[in-house]
């Protein structure tokens, strides 16, 4: 089982670079820190969109440290 989490995640980090995601977040966050200011309210679907897709996009790294910390 954990091998096959790992082959993906593996997968997952050789298709997008560590700066493709790092542009892909920070967009995300001055979008969504955008919209925020534009409607002059905290509107939690925006932060939580924001929040998962940044834990997604480092699903791999994150992966990777548990598993060292484990091993």
């Amino acid at each position: 089982m954990f091998k096959h989490i790992e082959l993906l995640m593996n997968e997952l980090s050789e298709k997008i670079s560590a700066n493709a995601r790092f542009v892909v977040v920070l967009t995300l966050a001055v979008t969504t820190t955008i919209t925020t200011i534009t409607m002059k309210s905290i509107n939690i679907y925006f932060i939580t969109a924001f929040v998962f897709i940044s834990i997604s996009l480092y699903s791999p790294e994150i992966y990777r440290f548990f598993m060292n910390k484990l091993k």
